[in-house]
């Protein structure tokens, strides 16, 4: 792991904020709050390491405009939004003396319907420059239209290549849209931007390949029952998973898919680890492996859970896990890998991980949105 991120961050991909060494420099970035529904500051902050020399200089390039749903292109209204009315700024970092460690950080008032797209330049010394991943991110209250807010957006690349992630806030939050993105970033700053505990490791590591987006109002979720009214619908055929952000307290469900929906209880202790666990099973076909209420089936031809020892077995050797680890899943009749170490799809803890079948699959998925496509 520590290998693939160090190869990662020489190459210019902003991974999460840690001092990359064995390549001459690197720089992250992050802007905070990823998405606000109201009148708010925003700040954009980039971080830039070189041990070797040290930073010269930072540079960040933001640009601001208004969202809108692309009609004033002329054309139908569409889901994924456009901007208009755009100005940038180049905001500059100097540093005497050639720091090992540099920040530098820009700050913005937000109105409404803002749309903001990012990226930071680090410049040694001597040698050459790094630069992060383009982000693009929403603030202020969003325009009426149907369309995806972006929370973290790779505005200029394909989709195809990254997996996008849809949170639609639950109708139990009545119209208060703003507590939605609140919880909101509770949840996805913790799942995707947290390399310090391990049940969110492998989703720090591949965010690159994940695309983040705000729903308006629409869906509802109740246990294992998920509905979603004419207006985000559209928007649910566009996002690769749709997570139902919820505030009222009832056990989540997720289906067992290649892009299906599940919920996240908001106001729970652990709301970060409930979006992973979930995702497991609408993000990446997974099956639960706790005893004994939970669904065994799996999705997409890449499983961790089988119908008989020998089918789990078989699948070991190509899924780097141990054919001698093989269990069954207390009396349901499924079985699993255990390596006695805790695993998302069955253990409620931080220190979780996807493990064996369950880290061979998710992996996979992202090395296929590396090869262009993530389904």
């Amino acid at each position: 792991m520590e290998r693939l991120q160090m190869f990662l961050a020489c190459f210019g991909v902003a991974l999460l904020t840690l001092t990359v060494t064995g390549c001459a420099t690197s720089i992250s970035a992050v802007h905070d709050p990823l998405y606000r529904a109201v009148t708010h500051t925003s700040t954009i902050t980039a971080t830039a390491s070189n041990t070797s020399v040290g930073i010269r200089r930072i540079l960040i390039t933001v640009t601001t405009g208004e969202m809108t749903d692309c009609t004033e292109l002329g054309g139908p209204a569409q889901v994924v939004p456009c901007r208009r009315n755009a100005s940038t700024v180049l905001h500059t970092c100097l540093y005497g003396g050639a720091p090992s460690n540099a920040t530098c950080t820009y700050s913005q008032s937000l109105g409404n319907q803002a749309m903001v797209t990012y990226q930071a330049e680090a410049e040694p010394v001597s040698g050459s420059s790094r630069s992060t991943e383009e982000i693009t991110y929403a603030g202020g209250y969003p325009p009426t239209a149907g369309i995806l807010r972006p929370v973290w957006w790779h505005r200029g690349q394909a989709m195809a290549g990254k997996i996008d992630v849809g949170f639609y806030p639950d109708a139990d939050y009545n119209g208060l849209y703003t507590e939605f993105t609140d919880d909101m970033q509770v949840v996805a700053l913790g799942a995707f931007r947290n390399s310090g505990q391990p049940f969110a490791s492998t989703y720090s590591l591949f965010r690159p390949s994940v695309n983040l987006w705000a729903a308006p109002f629409g869906a509802d979720a109740q246990g294992c029952s998920r509905t979603f009214n004419a207006l985000v619908m559209p928007l649910a055929a566009v996002t690769d998973g749709e997570a139902i952000v919820h505030k009222n307290n009832f056990r989540d469900c997720a289906s067992i898919a290649l892009g299906g929906g599940g919920s996240v209880y908001a106001k729970a202790g652990d709301p970060d680890w409930i979006f992973v666990h979930e995702s497991g099973h609408f993000l990446h076909g997974q099956g639960d492996e706790y005893c004994c209420d939970g669904g065994y089936g799996t999705s997409g031809g890449c499983a961790n859970v089988f119908s008989s020892q020998a089918a789990c077995q078989a699948a070991a050797p190509g899924h780097n896990a141990s054919a001698a680890n093989c269990a069954q899943i207390g009396t349901t009749g499924a079985w699993r890998n255990d390596d006695g170490a805790a695993e998302t799809m069955e253990d409620r803890t931080d220190n979780s991980n996807w493990r064996d079948d369950s880290g061979y699959c998710v992996t996979q998925r992202f090395v296929n949105c590396g090869n262009g496509s993530c389904y």
